[in-house]
C-alpha cells in the first residue's frame, strides 16, 4: 500500500472461530482512505490504547498483557444505548506489519455478548 491507500479493517473468520470455537460469526468491515504511509497507519491501529480516538463507543482501554503484536490483549469498556457499560476485552490474533492486523473479542468472565440485560 502506498500513500493514500485504503485500509480495510476485517476480522478473520478462521482466526475468530479457532479462538472462540465458534462456527457462525458476524462480519464487520470498513474501508477508509488515509493519506499516510501504510506503516504509519498500521502502527496507529495496532496500538490498542488509541482505540478511543477512532472507535466510537470505547469508554476505557488499557493493555492487559505484556505482549506486543500477536498475542497482545486489551481490557476495554464499551458504551451501550441508554448509558449501560459492558466489557469488551480483545486480543490480537494476527500481526503482520504493515499489511494485516486481526483482533477479536475474548471469552471469559469479563465478556458479555450484548448490550441488553
Amino acid at each position: 500500500m502506498q500513500n493514500g491507500g485504503a485500509v480495510r479493517l476485517v476480522p478473520s473468520k478462521a482466526d475468530y472461530a479457532a479462538w472462540r470455537g465458534a462456527s457462525r460469526l458476524q462480519d464487520a468491515e470498513r474501508t477508509v482512505t488515509v493519506n499516510r504511509p501504510a506503516s504509519d497507519v498500521f502502527d496507529y491501529l495496532a496500538d490498542g490504547t488509541r482505540n478511543r480516538e477512532w472507535r466510537t463507543g470505547v469508554l476505557e482501554i488499557e493493555r492487559s498483557s505484556a505482549a506486543d503484536g500477536q498475542g497482545a490483549t486489551y481490557r476495554q469498556v464499551l458504551a451501550c444505548p441508554g448509558g449501560r457499560r459492558i466489557d469488551g476485552d480483545y486480543g490480537v490474533t494476527v500481526f503482520d506489519p504493515p499489511r494485516r492486523l486481526n483482533f477479536m473479542s475474548l471469552p471469559g468472565p469479563r465478556a458479555r455478548s450484548a448490550c441488553s440485560s
